[in-house]
């Protein structure tokens, strides 16, 4: 039976990358759901729906994905890192990706090789060095070599903080060091990692603090705590959250609905449902009128309904709070969407190119690709100077190729990233530059042709596919072939 595709689309945002990326999804016949990778702006595909599920991607760029049941590991550009072969994985972290496979645990490193083999029950990401792991229903701790640092006896272990292990022994909590020898004694219903020489710890529903002596600094008289950060935290008392230093002063009362930890001598807190930004003196910067306030590429992004600002950590306004979306483009500034138009602002709220465009795109290198009454030109971002002729479709580069695909009267070519027409106006149809092969149409065949414009494979098939993974599927008369680069740079048909 012919499956039927539609198509719905899940926005998944980053702050690392200047190309923001969205993760969409193919729902079949059947009702099952595939993912794949587009870019956010021109809606360009990156992978095809292919997968059963796309985790979310780490700060350097990894995500966990599912595929034929089983697990990988993809990049933003959707590169495969880890082939799909495990049956699952956990998000990477400090280099090392945990997996298992018939029921046992261990960690891979990004070329696929098992660094720490197949041995738990359960393993946890790697934190400070070292990782959980669980074995016959007791937790302890491994290093990156996958030495035993702490034995399996805990019901509970964390990872190290400050040289001490917070950790559960029957229904107990309390310290050890690295040689597992109990520093702060077993009587706590429970303990967390020190931070900032500092550690919560529970007793009998109240929270206190005790120092690495285990002498208890601040008494148990909190219906909640969070660590001390920046010489101050959170508390709560009588439903309420305030903020303490490492005396026991509350220096700002409780009167919040919550008070997340201070970075940067700022605090997000919400009062009466509604969220704003305090100084360590309970000073609002920002005021209590917004839905939601986050942090967002070294800004804070603010909300009030459907409308989203920009406001900087010392509590001015870098972009009010009208515009439909806000997004990083090229590092170091603003996209600005707003009654379907979009415009770039620099990250001090000044505007670089006016809030009239029909679509901005960054194109890597500080270029960016503008659309206009329907037609696209690329642009240098710091200039303000426009590269190329305007063309009706102008695509990224990609597979490292420089090379961007221009379209114009039904015919394609490619520019370089100085705006140059280096390949010409000259093809029926065009897929892009992959491993210095692109594929193109001639009349109503297909081909390829290298960098320099060369047809270096005649077009003779009536389909070509780009190359991946040093292959290319190619259909001539309903029947596909697969060509195949060789490591001296020819191409073969197999």
């Amino acid at each position: 039976m012919q499956k039927i595709i539609f198509t719905v689309f899940v926005f998944l945002f980053t702050t690392t990358f200047s190309q923001e990326v969205t993760v969409y999804s193919s729902y079949l016949s059947g009702g099952e759901a595939r993912y794949g990778l587009k870019h956010a702006f021109t809606e360009e595909v990156i992978t095809s729906a292919l997968y059963q599920s796309i985790g979310e991607f780490t700060d350097d760029g990894f995500a966990i994905a599912k595929k034929d049941d089983f697990w990988g590991v993809i990049t933003k550009k959707g590169n495969i890192v880890v082939p799909f072969d495990y049956d699952s994985l956990i998000k990477p972290s400090e280099g090392l990706i945990p997996f298992i496979i018939h029921n046992k645990w261990g960690y891979l490193n990004f070329k696929s090789e098992v660094v720490i083999t197949l041995l738990y029950d359960v393993a946890k990401p790697f934190k400070n060095g070292h990782a959980q792991v669980k074995n016959k229903g007791k937790w302890g701790l491994i290093n990156k070599k996958g030495e035993q640092v702490i034995p399996f006896e805990y019901t509970w272990i964390y990872p190290p903080s400050e040289g001490l292990i917070a950790a559960n022994k029957g229904g107990k909590a309390g310290f050890v060091n690295f040689k597992n020898e109990e520093v702060i004694p077993f009587t706590y219903s429970w303990a967390y990692p020190f931070n900032e020489k500092q550690a919560r710890v529970d007793q009998k529903g109240k929270t206190g603090f005790i120092n690495k002596d285990g002498e208890i600094v601040l008494p148990f008289i909190y219906e909640d705590a969070h660590d001390f950060y920046e010489g101050l935290a959170a508390f709560k008392k009588s439903d309420k959250w305030g903020v303490i230093n490492t005396k026991g002063e509350e220096v700002i009362e409780p009167t919040f609905d919550y008070v997340n930890r201070f970075e940067d001598g700022v605090s997000i807190v919400s009062k009466n449902l509604k969220v704003g930004l305090i100084n360590k003196k309970g000073e609002a910067l920002i005021p209590f009128e917004f839905d939601e306030v986050k942090p967002k590429y070294g800004l804070l992004r603010v909300v009030k309904g459907k409308d989203v600002g920009m406001y900087n950590h010392k509590g001015k306004v870098i972009l009010p709070c009208k515009y439909f979306n806000i997004f990083q483009l090229a590092g170091e500034y603003l996209l600005v969407i707003k009654n379907e138009k979009m415009g770039v602002f620099n990250r001090k709220g000044k505007e670089v190119f006016p809030l009239m465009y029909e679509n901005i795109v960054d194109y890597g290198d500080d270029l960016i690709n503008i659309q206009e009454d329907g037609m696209y030109t690329l642009y240098h971002l710091k200039k303000k100077k426009k590269l190329s002729e305007t063309y009706e479709w102008i695509s990224n580069p990609n597979n490292g190729s420089g090379l961007g695909q221009v379209e114009r009267n039904g015919k394609y070519g490619f520019i370089n990233k100085k705006g140059k027409l280096v390949i010409p106006l000259m093809y029926e149809d065009a897929i892009g530059f992959a491993s210095g092969y692109c594929a193109v149409q001639v009349g109503e065949k297909w081909g390829y042709i290298n960098e320099k414009n060369e047809l270096v494979i005649p077009a003779i098939y009536d389909w070509a596919g780009d190359f991946y993974n040093g292959e290319a599927i190619v259909i001539n008369n309903t029947k596909e072939y697969t060509l195949k680069l060789t490591d001296n740079g020819e191409i073969t048909v197999k």
